[in-house]
């Protein structure tokens, strides 16, 4: 495992992981690469979910407005949902104290 996490270290940005649920009914998962659009906004709890707002925009936790770098994972089955958690909070254990936690 070590080895693993060693080559996410040196082989991405490190950004932490979300999930979010989309489409038409939010029957698709995805879990994505994101951080906040505002330069000094903290970083949401790695692992949390993002949800879209009124305005389309996606925010996480405290209404932080976040931009999705890029989707890791999409999944549109009824456990969805379950397993981009799952991924999304395994890489912020995993990678805990590795994470750049800095926009």
């Amino acid at each position: 495992m070590d080895k693993f996490i060693k080559d996410m270290e040196n082989h991405t940005d490190c950004w932490p992981w979300y999930w979010l649920s989309y489409g038409e009914k939010c029957y698709a998962f995805a879990v994505v690469e994101a951080f906040p659009v505002k330069e000094y906004d903290p970083f949401p709890t790695p692992g949390s979910k993002l949800e879209m707002d009124i305005d389309g925009n996606w925010v996480a936790e405290d209404h932080i407005e976040m931009i999705i770098n890029s989707k890791i994972a999409e999944i549109e089955q009824q456990n969805g949902d379950t397993i981009c958690k799952f991924i999304a909070a395994a890489h912020a254990h995993l990678m805990n104290g590795k994470l750049s936690l800095e926009s």
